[in-house]
């Protein structure tokens, strides 16, 4: 991003936010296969929000995202969803410099066993590979349910929630960049 266009982003979010009044302590937040992730607690005049600066693994800023705080809610699981007959395994996908985090729910197989797989596609928005909103994480919910049942799913952050400072640096965005691109380009041996 450049310097013109965080200051244009900046002075965006104050003008909705208002002036910061006070930043509160780092703490350390999600850790997954692109990202290490810091969250520092900011109060703006009208609202609080949490800024989340996203390290790579060789400890450089790669991204970062500010997201005004909303009430805390409680995920329960489906009756459906059965974990003796799946695992997750936590594993990467697409290319620098928009690797993304993802999780592949397998249901339990003799080795040899194949199984049919089902990529998760995300909407429109940024979004986490559950697809969270408020106590909804719906994409979490097909992974269970589906591998419960012996089918394999495959899950990933959306580029436009992992990478959100630098897609917006982006002067062009297809629909092939944002979702099409990642969603096709999966190769797994697991």
């Amino acid at each position: 991003m450049s310097e013109d266009n965080l200051k244009t982003w900046w002075s965006s979010l104050t003008a909705q936010l208002g002036a910061v009044k006070k930043v509160g302590t780092a703490v350390q937040g999600e850790v997954n296969t692109v990202h290490r992730n810091i969250d520092i607690p900011i109060k703006f005049e009208h609202a609080s929000a949490t800024l989340t600066v996203r390290f790579s693994q060789n400890r450089q800023i790669d991204d970062w995202r500010i997201v005004p705080d909303e009430r805390q809610f409680s995920f329960s699981t489906p009756p459906y969803d059965t974990p003796k007959n799946y695992s997750e395994k936590q594993l990467s996908i697409g290319k620098a410099p928009y690797e993304l985090p993802a999780t592949l729910t397998l249901p339990i197989r003799s080795k040899h066993q194949n199984v049919p797989v089902v990529i998760l596609v995300h909407g429109s928005g940024p979004s986490d590979q559950d697809e969270t909103f408020m106590s909804l994480k719906p994409f979490r919910d097909l992974a269970s349910g589906l591998a419960s049942q012996g089918i394999a799913v495959l899950r990933y952050n959306k580029r436009t929630y992992e990478h959100t400072a630098k897609m917006s640096g982006e002067s062009k965005i297809s629909v092939d960049d944002e979702t099409t691109d990642d969603a096709s380009n999966f190769k797994s041996n697991a």
